[in-house]
């Protein structure tokens, strides 16, 4: 009886269900058979038809397909000439962050760098908030925070920009926006809006706005070097001034940053023989003015410091220190005026040094839908420069930044080009066991780059490292 039902279900169930899916399968097969016969037949049709004749024809008339063939090369040269197509080193790539870094004079007090602060943010809420109004998609908002940092700059572009920087004349502020698969307007927009309604923060040094995901630095930054300080700003400000003459250049700055007033010392020939150092009257001008330890006392748990200065009514003025005692290394005291001489002058926030070089850097961003940096390098290198070499003698200038970054890396595309080339060369040569045969092939390289530079016209973009980088794959 069990076998009896086993047969029944096998049968009855189990049998069918596998005919059913075996003729499914061969209906599969059939259908893949005709789709590749089809396409076979087509491939067969077009290889004896239309190219067979394209090829009897371009053999038939060669010096015309030849000069074809170069025209288009030429034509295709032409194109990257006349500027229909630009190169930009790297691509900017948007991001969901909107970063504003301000740089005040040195010594600005916290609390106007609050200030400057403050009006950052509400124009950045007055901006996204006008957008927000145009929106009619009721969406999420598109500011989802705020961050403001002052004392600090933890990166970005700019004279100043880089981390590890602390002041209180720094700050940055922060503004993360709604994900960008999410919004219709795009960060750079929003940037542009922000930068206009910000205008124009008198006593601020440099502000920098940036809204791309990565940056290989600063889009133009020139090095500037001259032994006489004075000529090194007045050519640093001639260069910013024909740098805000481009358009779409903007965010011109040097990283020149003024310091603190300072008294400055200087000794006379009279305080050498008695026996005076710079040093020696430093510190007894400060010790007068600033403190000299005299003890330390235990006061509960802390350590009291007491200094001896002079009194406050005799600390005020540049006039108290030229009345001031010194005393000499025989304990004599003589007046300061005998000794040494003290002017009041602007010291220095910092000193940049690039190979054994002082230097100011000038640097600025640019709006690609404007005009193309690389562009605008070049005009500086073969133009601008050398003029301002002939009006400032001894003028040294070097490009940094992106420019620099663009030449080092188009060397290394080259050299592995080259490289490419050779390898391809070598591994045609050995079967053909011809030395000209090889090159008869490679002749379809450059014809590979013409179709690379006609698909990023056809697109609407420009040559990038990428790009170059894909060109030598193709190849």
């Amino acid at each position: 009886i069990l076998v009896l039902l086993g047969s029944l279900v096998e049968s009855l169930v189990i049998l069918p269900a596998h005919l059913n899916r075996s003729r499914k399968r061969k209906i599969r097969h059939r259908s893949k058979q005709r789709k590749e016969k089809w396409v076979s037949r087509g491939l067969k049709w077009f290889i004896r038809g239309p190219y067979t004749k394209m090829v009897t024809f371009c053999v038939r008339w060669r010096y015309a397909t030849v000069a074809v063939g170069i025209a288009i090369l030429l034509l295709t040269a032409g194109v990257w000439k006349g500027g229909w197509i630009r190169f930009t080193f790297f691509p900017k790539v948007e991001g969901d962050t909107l970063t504003c870094s301000v740089t005040m004079p040195a010594g600005t007090s916290v609390s106007r760098t609050e200030k400057v602060v403050k009006r950052l943010e509400e124009t950045a809420r007055e901006t996204i908030g006008e957008i927000e109004k145009e929106r009619s998609d009721g969406g999420e908002p598109l500011l989802e925070y705020m961050i403001s940092l002052v004392g600090m700059h933890t990166g970005g572009r700019g004279p100043h920009g880089g981390a590890g920087q602390s002041g209180s004349h720094l700050a940055q502020v922060f503004v993360q926006l709604l994900e960008g698969e999410k919004r219709t307007v795009s960060a750079m927009d929003l940037m542009k809006l922000w930068r206009k309604k910000v205008g124009v923060i008198p006593d601020a040094e440099s502000i920098t706005f940036q809204s791309d995901l990565f940056s290989a630095g600063n889009p133009v930054e020139v090095h500037l070097s001259l032994d006489d300080h004075e000529q090194l700003l007045a050519a640093a400000d001639d260069l910013k001034r024909e740098l805000e003459k481009y358009p779409g250049v903007f965010d011109v700055s040097d990283s020149f940053l003024p310091g603190k007033e300072e008294m400055q010392l200087k000794l006379k020939p009279a305080a050498r023989s008695l026996g005076l150092t710079l040093n020696d009257l430093a510190q007894q001008v400060r010790h007068a003015f600033y403190g000299a330890e005299a003890l330390r006392l235990q006061r509960d748990q802390d350590e009291v410091k007491v200094l001896v200065r002079y009194p406050e009514d005799e600390r005020r003025s540049l006039g108290h220190v030229e009345e001031m005692r010194i005393r000499t290394s025989d304990g004599q005291a003589v007046p300061f005026g005998l000794v040494a001489e003290v002017t009041m002058k602007q010291g220095y926030a910092s000193i940049e040094r690039a190979q054994k070089l002082r230097v100011i850097k000038v640097t600025a961003d640019v709006d690609e839908s404007v005009a193309n940096a690389n562009e605008v390098r070049m005009d500086l290198e073969k133009r601008l420069l050398p003029d301002m070499k002939f009006k400032y003698a001894d003028l040294r200038y070097s490009m940094e930044g992106e420019g620099k970054e663009q030449k080092e890396s188009l060397a290394d595309v080259v050299q592995g080009f080259s490289v490419a080339l050779f390898c391809i060369y070598a591994l045609l040569a050995i079967p053909f066991k011809s030395f000209s045969q090889p090159l008869v092939v490679m002749a379809a390289i450059p014809f590979g780059l013409v179709g690379a530079i006609a698909g990023h016209l056809i697109m609407g973009l420009n040559l990038s490292l990428l790009s170059l980088m894909g060109m030598v794959g193709l190849s």
